[in-house]
């Protein structure tokens, strides 16, 4: 059995290829009866009385079935928690941790190496990935950094600003969409940290 479960019934969250995979739905009280029809294809559900009453609709039903399930208040959810927590020992995963907040650690230096790129050269390592990957012509997109480099849409995002910034990638093509707009060459120079000392060469040529 497959159950599936949403505390935010909307269009972009339950689409129609998951309604007509998932035919069997259980809708409990709902705030809008845009929700309502979302879930079981009808208004109603958020007339329930949210005391663990609910609608349940089959694929054999027309209409859906007014039932009542268990209710389970939260005073008795932090009991058992607590219960539990009590009379059990807790291991914890230390890598769930630093997984979840590994994002957060980075950004701070992160930020820092950003504000100052023209006065020491020095440019993110994920810049030099990401414009390597756009050098076969293909556009630099945050979504595409984020697959393919595995970062986060705040790391992401802030990357992609400097390197608009930086004038590292621009629309270009009929598509205008940001591509690459330096050379191989230019890319090693900027991560080896000697693009500002080869422009000061050219200058004295």
């Amino acid at each position: 059995h497959l159950v599936l479960a949403t505390q935010r019934p909307s269009v972009d969250v339950i689409s129609g290829t998951i309604k007509n995979n998932l035919p069997t739905r259980v809708a409990l009280t709902l705030s809008s009866i845009a929700d309502s029809r979302t879930v079981m294809d009808s208004g109603g559900a958020e007339k329930l009385l949210g005391h663990g009453d609910l609608f349940y609709l089959t694929p054999k039903s027309s209409l859906p079935i007014r039932m009542q399930g268990a209710l389970i208040t939260d005073q008795e959810i932090a009991d058992v928690v607590n219960y539990v927590k009590d009379h059990n020992e807790a291991y914890f995963d230390a890598s769930v941790k630093d997984a979840i907040f590994k994002e957060e650690e980075e950004e701070a230096p992160a930020a820092s190496s950003e504000k100052k790129p023209k006065n020491d050269g020095g440019v993110p390592p994920e810049v030099i990935k990401a414009l390597r990957l756009g050098l076969d012509g293909s556009p630099v997109t945050i979504s595409g950094m984020q697959r393919k480099l595995g970062l986060g849409f705040p790391r992401a995002a802030k990357l992609f600003d400097f390197m608009v910034e930086e004038h590292l990638i621009a629309p270009t093509g009929d598509d205008k969409k940001n591509r690459v707009c330096i050379t191989e060459a230019e890319i090693d120079a900027l991560e080896n940290g000697g693009a500002e000392d080869e422009n000061e060469g050219d200058g004295e040529e």
